[in-house]
């Protein structure tokens, strides 16, 4: 879901007006020629060869359009190619012209050549012949005349990634005298190391790779994918490297082109296929052909955050002489040798499967950053052996499917006779790592351990600050500063006092001498669930029920009849009971003397919407007021 509220498109986050200037931007400029050439010098051997012309445009060292060959002919008409206005530096920045006479070793030779600016290819060259000259001629410099026929400007939307079909021919043998070859293509691209000291070194990573073909002269593979970005742009340096497949790891080349990108989307034309290690033979002149078929534009993928990847081992050396090896790998970056992962080791085996783990791509230097994989053999009592390493990126390995093995070299061995590998690295899978989430504890995304503090406070504390309510109702507190858990720690006065030894919130012991909170001293006559006090929906239950009969209402002298739950004081919606019903009959009103005759739960003092009841009620007979002073009728957990 977007994350923009408001009128945007489809595109997800991206509003209207950013999403039209993020369209304009992928859109170039491109110039379109349709070009020919006369008269051009005869560069082909013997008295019946021409030449096989074709053309390129560049601009310095950077090629920015090359069309097809034209095969035997000196007045040749290409087919139309295109030149991106803003690689060609705009429409002021000088280019070069150049016409050249194919050859199948590679060696392409030089016809002539002529400047000038992508504006005046556009306007002033237009229909015109433009005499092409070579300066390393003799005597006329000369070459021919080239004719820019249609130089249309187009717009054009430009992809940030393609799939390339390549397919290949004539491919050399590698596999002895009646074998062919299993080929499969690698892209490289380059970039400049800097050293320091003003020193730059050129190296190349994988952008690409194809499936591998057994047996194969003329194949084609499947379509590969790559990024636009990886290859430094449309005129970054390429090399397209044709390889012989062996299961042993060593894999043969067959041939190589560089290239760019502007080339192999330019024309489909094909590119002889050279091996360094043979130019300069008698009879060599390439190693076969390589060729696009096609090339489709495509959305680029999405890198993630990170990658798992599960590995598993082949044919390991045994560096145990007892036993086999105890192998496990770590994965560490090239240059600054961090150590990205370190695997668990296992017990006595040459074709370990190990668990799942997973690279960030920012910590491993990005999907190009150099990794080196090592493998060793864990030994107890001594220090632990190299089995072997290799060199990597996470790029190469998302091309896994193509040949999951990766070889790994011993250094100490590489100069051993005979010495091919010292086993093999397995890519099982490489996925988009994705967080687990727990799922339990109502879906909370982060685990909490069993020492962290609660999120609100605990409501069984009082000391906690979330002014929770008393966990027992009937324990009364003004200004929410709870009693202490246990009621029987209270401190009451002596029995011997004249002060008031109930709750502080009843009327001095002059006025109001009974606690409304009192329970009962040794016995309960009442049932406690007659009216719950947590389920009043009115302050009383019904009239009739409230009491027990008139002749019962108390019990013998020396108990406490009344029970405290009959209607607790904080549920009361009105600071009396009815009336009639206050009170029993005036013969009645008072228990003997050694009692304590007044219920509880009658009118409780912190509800009284006046300081006292009734004044005709209010108190007993003063010869009755209080209990017998040598006694102590009230409960120590009466109210604290």
């Amino acid at each position: 879901m977007s994350q923009y509220p408001g009128n945007y498109n489809s595109q997800q986050r991206i509003p209207q007006q950013h999403q039209k200037r993020k369209q304009e931007k992928k859109q170039k400029i491109f110039y379109k020629f349709t070009c020919s050439a006369k008269k051009l010098d005869k560069k082909d051997a013997g008295g019946f060869g021409k030449s096989d012309p074709f053309v390129m445009i560049k601009r310095g060292n950077k090629v920015l359009a090359k069309s097809n060959i034209i095969k035997n002919n000196l007045n040749p008409k290409w087919e139309p190619f295109l030149v991106d206005q803003l690689l060609a530096g705009g429409m002021q920045t000088p280019l070069t012209v150049e016409v050249y006479d194919y050859d199948d070793d590679g060696t392409h030779d030089f016809i002539g050549s002529f400047s000038a600016t992508l504006h005046q290819l556009t306007t002033d060259f237009v229909g015109k012949e433009i005499q092409l000259t070579n300066k390393k001629k003799i005597f006329s410099k000369k070459s021919g005349r080239f004719i820019i026929n249609i130089a249309q400007q187009i717009i054009k939307t430009v992809s940030r990634a393609y799939e390339f079909t390549f397919s290949c021919k004539s491919l050399a043998n590698m596999d002895g005298f009646l074998g062919k070859s299993d080929p499969y293509v690698k892209i490289y691209a380059c970039r400049n190391r800097q050293l320091g000291h003003g020193k730059v070194q050129r190296e190349y990573y994988v952008v690409g790779k194809t499936e591998y073909l057994n047996n194969k002269k003329n194949c084609t593979f499947q379509p590969c994918y790559i990024d636009v970005r990886a290859c430094g742009g449309m005129a970054g340096s390429l090399i397209l490297r044709v390889i012989d497949h062996d299961t042993d790891g060593t894999d043969d080349l067959i041939g190589e082109v560089k290239t760019t990108l502007n080339e192999l989307t330019a024309t489909n034309s094909k590119f002889p296929l050279i091996n360094p290690g043979k130019v300069g033979g008698l009879t060599y002149k390439n190693s076969g052909y390589i060729m696009i078929d096609n090339y489709n534009p495509v959305p680029l993928k999405k890198v993630p955050e990170a990658y798992e990847i599960l590995f598993s081992g082949k044919n390991l050396d045994d560096k145990d002489f007892f036993g086999k090896s105890d192998p496990y790998f770590i994965v560490k970056t090239r240059e600054t040798r961090k150590q990205l992962h370190k695997s668990e080791h296992i017990n006595n085996d040459l074709n370990p499967s190990w668990k799942p783990f997973v690279i960030n791509v920012a910590e491993a230097g990005g999907l190009d950053g150099k990794l080196l994989i090592e493998v060793w053999d864990k030994d107890k009592n001594t220090q632990d052996d190299l089995i072997g390493e290799f060199k990597s990126t996470l790029r190469h390995f998302l091309y896994y499917k193509t040949d999951p093995y990766w070889k790994i070299i011993n250094r100490n061995k590489v100069n051993k006779m005979g010495y091919k590998n010292s086993g093999f690295i397995v890519i099982n899978s490489i996925v988009p790592y994705v967080p687990k989430i727990n799922n339990n504890n109502n879906n909370n995304l982060v685990a909490v351990s069993n020492n962290q503090q609660p999120l609100y406070g605990n409501p069984n504390l009082y000391n906690s600050n979330m002014n929770y309510p008393p966990v027992n109702p009937n324990l009364y507190n003004s200004n929410m500063n709870y009693p202490p858990v246990n009621p029987s720690n209270r401190n009451l006065p002596p029995a011997n006092t004249n002060v008031n030894p109930y709750n502080s919130n009843i009327p001095p012991a002059n006025v109001n001498p009974y606690n409304s909170n009192m329970a009962p001293a040794n016995v309960n006559p009442y049932n406690s669930n007659m009216a719950p006090a947590n389920n009043y929906n009115s302050p009383y239950p019904p009239a009739n029920n409230m009491y027990p009969p008139a002749n019962n209402m108390y019990p013998p002298s020396n108990a406490n009849p009344y029970n405290s739950n009959m209607a607790p004081a904080n549920n009361y919606n009105s600071a009396y009971p009815p009336a009639n019903n206050m009170y029993p009959p005036a013969n009645n009103m008072y228990p003997p003397a050694n009692a304590n005759p007044y219920n509880s739960n009658m009118a409780p003092a912190n509800n009284y919407n006046s300081a006292y009841p009734p004044a005709n009620n209010m108190y007993p007979p003063a010869n009755n007021m209080y209990p017998p002073a040598n006694a102590n009728p009230y409960n120590s957990n009466m109210a604290p």
